[in-house]
């Protein structure tokens, strides 16, 4: 291999066998699966060979501790990924990826678009190694750039990154590799990148301690840590690749709050050790903890969370104004006839309706009906039996009594129409209106807990009448499909109703 791949892929290959190594182990052993490591592990047929437990040994012969170091690092973001991918992340980028496979490895949603960036060597190589067939290749972006001269913006706006969408972004393994100017101005360009949406950055970073203190930066008891924290360091440089940047918690928690991310997690392989290799019967002593590099996991959400709690304040304010407002208003003069609470409505036939010729009385002819205190006790008689005006255009014919079967099951409710005039009967309320979209003419009477109610309501352009509380927040729609009616109340209970000629017995 020409040492010109070594200067530009050599901690790539590195970070590559040890995943391949921990995927030797067996299945109920391992901590992370990567079927594409060996693609990029020169030898790997005979690591292969040799197995896991003999290829850990040699790695602790080298670092106690390094292989489960990088492990954990992986699993740490390995779970980062899939639990924001599961609430909703619709971009992940992934800065210097490397062989990094996660893109086809994790079985991420089809709807998350991830951005690969490196170098152009290192992703060229990775084109050529990885199979022609992979899964969820179509979701993959490569994006070429030099973090020291070039500008990440650019190089990703270029490629279709959209700064409106939440994005989780991973800074695995490179900030010791260039300047801390660098490390910061990338920093600043992710801030500047997802301002506009809730995201999260992952950074490991190297401690200062490893040149001021190198037996800091391991387990108590950790053998000959010294002269081990130099050797890692001058295998990084023999490979093109020294590490030139160190940090403080403080230091990097700085850089990330100048630029509006928040740390929720700062983590080393001392505290992962319980979480990923004691469960699979690999707990490490103390003497082989490695924790010289420490994983961060931030969040660009203190601007956004500010914004969203005024909004939510505001908001509040205003529907308990709007609630409030409601409750006070006097209810309009009670107009309905008497005479649709002398009989019981249960006697009547609703698979028999008026015709809707106009031969009879218009929506105008019929006094309006509204609920008599806060339910009636007895089902009225239907308020529209007498009205035969067409209905206008536009409104849907959902005439008839309904029964539910799914969703709300024994939901009853009637409902009577002619003109642009609608009466709903059910949960001991009667809902008298116009569906014009108007306050005016809309449902102002009492709701299921006997409180003001004050709704618009209309047809949509695709024949769902929609409930609108106060004119702001649609709460409540029906919809007719085939042969039955949709209700859908603002929890989002859909619920399939059938038409029924009478009301059962019990009701």
């Amino acid at each position: 291999m020409s040492k010109s791949i070594f200067t530009k892929d050599g901690t790539a290959q590195g970070v590559a066998k040890q995943r391949l190594i921990e995927t030797l182990a067996r299945p109920d052993k391992r901590v992370i699966n990567d079927p594409y490591a060996d693609k990029f592990v020169i030898g790997a047929s005979f690591m292969k060979l040799m197995g896991h437990k003999l290829n850990v040994w040699l790695a602790q012969k080298f670092a106690p501790g390094f292989h489960e170091h990088l492990i954990s690092r992986t699993r740490f973001i390995d779970d980062l990924i899939k639990k924001s991918a599961a609430s909703g992340a619709e971009q992940y980028v992934i800065l210097g990826a490397g062989y990094d496979s996660r893109a086809h490895r994790l079985e991420l949603p089809s709807s998350l678009r991830i951005f690969e960036v490196d170098q152009p060597e290192v992703l060229d190589r990775k084109r050529s190694k990885l199979p022609k067939e992979l899964p969820n290749s179509e979701n993959v972006t490569y994006v070429t750039v030099d973090f020291t001269h070039q500008s990440l913006t650019e190089q990703l706006m270029a490629a279709g990154f959209d700064q409106s969408k939440s994005t989780v972004i991973t800074f695995e393994g490179v900030s010791q590799y260039i300047t801390k100017e660098a490390v910061s101005s990338t920093i600043k360009e992710l801030a500047t990148l997802t301002q506009n949406s809730s995201s999260i950055l992952f950074i490991s970073y190297v401690d200062e301690l490893l040149d001021k203190d190198p037996e800091a930066c391991f387990g108590k008891g950790y053998p000959k840590a010294a002269k081990r924290a130099k050797l890692i360091k001058n295998l990084s440089a023999k490979v093109g690749e020294p590490w030139i940047s160190f940090y403080s918690a403080e230091e990097i928690g700085s850089v990330l709050s100048k630029n509006d991310f928040s740390i929720k997690e700062n983590v080393t392989l001392e505290d992962l050790n319980s979480v990923y290799f004691t469960p699979v019967g690999r707990t490490l002593p103390e003497n082989q903890i490695f924790k010289l590099e420490t994983f961060c996991d931030s969040e660009i959400l203190e601007m956004i969370l500010s914004i969203t709690k005024w909004l939510f304040g505001f908001v509040t304010v205003l529907v308990i104004g709007l609630l409030l407002y409601a409750f006070l208003l006097p209810r309009p003069a009670d107009t309905t006839d008497p005479a649709v609470f002398l009989q019981d409505g249960r006697s009547v036939n609703y698979c028999d309706l008026p015709d809707l010729d106009g031969s009879g009385k218009s929506a105008n002819d019929i006094p309006k009906a509204y609920t008599p205190g806060c339910s009636y006790t007895t089902i009225p008689m239907p308020i529209l039996a007498e009205c035969t005006e067409p209905l206008t255009e536009g409104v849907v014919d959902m005439r008839g009594l309904w029964l539910g079967v799914s969703g709300r099951v024994g939901h009853l409710e009637r409902i009577e129409q002619c003109g642009n005039r609608v009466v709903v009967t059910a949960f001991g309320i009667i809902h008298d209106f116009r569906v014009d979209g108007t306050l005016k003419n809309g449902a102002r009477d009492v709701g299921a807990v006997c409180n003001n109610f004050n709704t618009a309501i209309h047809f949509d352009d695709e024949g769902v009448m929609v409930f609108r509380l106060f004119n702001l927040f649609d709460t409540v729609f029906r919809e007719m499909r085939d042969e039955e009616m949709i209700f859908t109340f603002i929890d989002g209970i859909e619920t399939s109703t059938q038409r029924i000629c009478k009301y059962p017995d019990e009701t």
